[in-house]
């Protein structure tokens, strides 16, 4: 599919998608296609995914799709960019959480962390305990 101009509403549809991730509200899933994750609404699903653009560098596409799987719009952060100046940051990031909530990466590691023994891990979204090192006197 030829990307054309994106919606000017794509670069709030993202910045929510990021808020909602970050906050856990969102249940990103694994798809068939390796490295691309999906969530779903009630009518239609995104879908999330690197592209190699060559060997060194990647970019990312955010993909809409309807009730019956058909693309509906597909943006990437270079199509982006001029709506959003850092789009690239952006869905990195967005990638990166979107990766570890469909994997479980989070409660992988507070799993493992329990079964090592030693302090308690504070649980996700939670800040770690203060400790005398850390206070600046």
């Amino acid at each position: 599919m030829k990307i054309a101009t994106p919606s000017p509403k794509m670069p709030m549809l993202i910045e929510r998608l990021v808020d909602k991730t970050n906050r856990g509200e969102l249940n990103w899933e694994v798809t068939s296609q390796e490295d691309v994750f999906q969530v779903s609404f009630p009518e239609f699903s995104i879908r999330l995914f690197p592209i190699q653009r060559d060997e060194t560098r990647i970019d990312y596409a955010l993909a809409i799709f309807d009730q019956e799987q058909k693309l509906i719009d597909e943006v990437t952060d270079v199509v982006l960019a001029p709506l959003m100046g850092n789009a690239f940051e952006i869905m990195d990031s967005l990638y990166s959480a979107a990766r570890r909530n469909a994997l479980g990466v989070d409660l992988a590691i507070e799993n493992v962390l329990k079964a090592l023994g030693g302090e308690e891990p504070p649980a996700t979204g939670e800040e770690p305990p203060t400790t005398s090192e850390d206070l600046p006197f």
